[in-house]
């Protein structure tokens, strides 16, 4: 499975643990986290997948790309502009979307050489209750750095273990 992100042990309230975070525990469902854009990888504050409040539900609008294990996630900690002018600075929301909800959609995978198939995933006029907003709205921003620089941390341990591995098998090699 998918590690369990620290945003949904520390900031889910206990109906959204019980539908989210006990089934990942127990092995039962996977998760994928949904920030990156074409637009927006390195600059949060550009996305442009959009949530707009209609009554008790936010229509979601807009594309991720580059998500590892959306194709075999159960949901996504999708994050998505609520206030386009407010950016990074309380304009954007995090939700908990079911990858089985119509109009989210999968259309590409891509292949990598670290053998994980990364997707696009499109979101078309996606209706989601307000319920399943983790935090205030404008907060998604602030919990999604604290997922990533998490995963920071793996990436840099990551980068060192393979140079070691090639440093091993060069030296062999030359011997």
């Amino acid at each position: 499975g998918h590690d369990v992100s620290p945003i949904l042990v520390a900031f889910l309230r206990d109906d959204q643990k019980d539908k989210y975070l006990w089934p990942i525990i127990r092995g039962e469902q996977t998760a994928a986290f949904a920030q990156t854009e074409p637009d927006a990888g390195g600059d949060p504050a550009s996305m442009r997948t959009t949530a707009v409040r209609e009554g008790d539900e936010y229509v979601i609008n807009g594309m991720k790309r580059f998500i590892t294990g959306a194709d075999e996630a159960d949901f996504a900690q999708l994050l998505a502009a609520t206030d386009r002018e407010k950016g990074s600075r309380g304009g954007i929301s995090m939700f908990l979307v079911d990858m089985d909800t119509p109009g989210v959609n999968i259309t590409t995978k891509f292949e990598t050489m670290m053998g994980d198939w990364p997707c696009e995933i499109h979101f078309e006029d996606v209706r989601v209750p307000v319920e399943q907003r983790i935090g205030e709205e404008g907060q998604g921003f602030a919990l999604g750095q604290r997922f990533l620089a998490n995963g920071r941390l793996k990436h840099g341990a990551r980068g060192v273990g393979t140079a070691q591995r090639c440093l091993d098998l060069m030296c062999e090699y030359a011997q």
